[in-house]
């Protein structure tokens, strides 16, 4: 299992890996999160189940993604040497483990993914672009993976 790196390492390795894609080696970036945070009538069993989430969070990322916990129900993965399609691949496969969650809490997951394209000059602008896809899989509703935008085609 791969453990969660502190916020400020992970945007350090983010903007370390940055540098490299822009020679040539593929980077993205997911983030996940539940469509609504808390749920009404957020109990002990709701944090039960954003645990369980993590964890299967965790058990899902390859030894080289990097993974922080950007709030209490907020995942970001930095995905190194993993291109567009591969990223696409490890957000449907951390959906498939969200659904123990949306069973036990009746709150879908969704996840936004990016990848570094050329011509961006900060890995701010990645993150960017993966919260726009973050917002496009909440906007069609019932959980589900939103590719950035303006990365389609």
């Amino acid at each position: 299992m791969n453990e969660y790196i502190p916020g400020d390492q992970f945007r350090t390795v983010l903007d370390f890996a940055f540098g490299i894609a822009g020679r040539g080696i593929p980077l993205c970036v997911a983030v996940l999160e539940p469509e609504s945070w808390p749920p009404e009538g957020d109990d002990a069993s709701h944090e039960e189940a954003i645990e369980a989430l993590a964890r299967s969070i965790a058990d899902r990322t390859r030894r080289t993604d990097r993974v922080t916990r950007a709030g209490r129900a907020r995942f970001e993965a930095l995905l190194m040497d993993c291109n567009r399609q591969g990223a696409m691949v490890f957000a449907d496969r951390l959906l498939e483990v969200a659904t123990d969650f949306t069973t036990r809490t009746g709150v879908h997951v969704v996840c936004g993914v990016a990848a570094y394209r050329e011509g961006m000059t900060a890995s701010a602008e990645l993150l960017a672009a993966a919260e726009r896809g973050l917002e496009r899989a909440r906007s069609s509703g019932q959980g589900g993976v939103g590719l950035a935008p303006d990365l389609e085609g």
